[in-house]
């Protein structure tokens, strides 16, 4: 129940003039090809939807966190300069500043889906991302 009240608090906060565009949804090592330095192929799109595009880069960077163990202020550096070298409209002030409640945001519901599926360390993993063991 607190877990759903922390998933409708944070997506409410989200301003709605932040900017949206199909994103991925689920934007991680297993739903990508790479050939060196390379990604050739990504794939697994059946979480594509048109929202936040923000969201999309919280998701990335909670499992990059999961996977590596990298501190999340290295990794929000990195998927920024990233996303603002490679997209045609870096990103805003307003996401910027949207960042951590879109973390939390998809945090619980990532907890709340791995929960629900009996991934249960997995959920821990999300959690541990943001800091609260009590979502």
């Amino acid at each position: 129940r607190h877990r759903l009240q922390v998933l409708s608090q944070n997506y409410d906060r989200l301003d709605e003039s932040l900017p949206k565009s199909v994103i991925h949804g689920d934007l991680w090592s297993s739903n990508v090809f790479v050939e060196g330095n390379e990604i050739t192929t990504i794939f697994d799109f059946e979480n594509a939807e048109y929202t936040y595009r923000i969201l999309d880069i919280a998701r990335t960077l909670l499992e990059i966190y999961i996977e590596t163990n990298i501190g999340v202020d290295i990794i929000t550096a990195h998927l920024f300069d990233g996303y603002n070298r490679q997209a045609a409209m870096p990103l805003t002030q307003l996401e910027i500043d949207s960042f951590n409640t879109s973390l939390k945001y998809v945090a619980a519901a990532c907890a709340s889906w791995n929960d629900n599926n009996g991934y249960h360390a997995s959920a821990k993993g999300y959690l541990k991302a943001i800091g609260d063991s009590e979502i």
